[in-house]
């Protein structure tokens, strides 16, 4: 009991916290620090279900689009090299990040101007010219044509190497393990009218960092087409 200066007796009471119960089973409890301190706490103004002050916690259009998950915000994100229209002997990608799992090409109208076979090459600080454990079947009309091609230089577009041969496709190269790429590509040689389908594997001395378009023999220019590179 304390006596306050009228006389009066007064009780001091131990402060309790407060709890709001929800009628979804759940609660709020709303509680103070034991300090000689007095603390005010401020509702923000609301409009439905919606906070509108920023200064209290508003949610604005701003901050959803700031709240947006974007490839730029993510530190693996799905991204584009950019489409490079086709011209030289070669079309090089360099800069792929060391984390990338996943490289996808396209390949719109690709035409070289000589016979020499159009391939991709993968490098680890250098090109790999050698080693490529690929092949393609190829089919026009639900028939295929002949046996497996199988490749050592790169990865064949297409089965030949006519200066007529005009190339549109899609490939996906995937990590394996130890530096090991596989290889999956389906691409219409628009000259000859023939489908080809592209399997094999590749694996390189270490991460991955680079990719190019060129030809076996290195010497022909390309003179049409674009070409991209995405990484994820």
């Amino acid at each position: 009991r304390d006596r306050d200066v009228t006389g009066v007796q007064t009780c001091a009471l131990p402060i309790l916290p407060i709890k709001l119960n929800s009628t979804g089973g759940g609660s709020v409890t709303l509680d103070v620090p034991s300090t000689a301190s007095n603390f005010t706490v401020t509702a923000p103004a609301v409009s439905g279900n919606t906070i509108t002050s920023v200064d209290t916690g508003t949610v604005t259009s701003s901050m959803i689009a700031a709240a947006a998950i974007t490839p730029a915000k993510l530190s693996q994100p799905f991204t584009s090299m950019g489409a490079v229209s086709a011209s030289g002997t070669s079309i090089p990608f360099t800069g792929i990040p060391s984390w990338v799992t996943r490289i996808t090409v396209s390949i719109n109208g690709l035409s070289g101007s000589g016979t020499s076979l159009m391939i991709i090459q993968l490098g680890s600080g250098s090109y790999v010219t050698s080693g490529y454990s690929t092949g393609n079947i190829v089919q026009t009309d639900g028939v295929l044509l002949g046996s497996p091609y199988t490749y050592d230089a790169g990865i064949a577009l297409i089965n030949t190497g006519a200066a007529a041969a005009t190339c549109y496709g899609i490939g996906t190269f995937t990590l394996g393990s130890s530096n090991t790429w596989l290889v999956e590509m389906i691409n219409t040689d628009s000259g000859a009218g023939n489908n080809i389908y592209t399997s094999g594997a590749i694996t390189l001395s270490g991460a991955l960092d680079r990719l190019r378009f060129t030809t076996v023999g290195g010497t022909d220019t390309f003179d049409a087409g674009t070409v991209n590179v995405y990484y994820e």
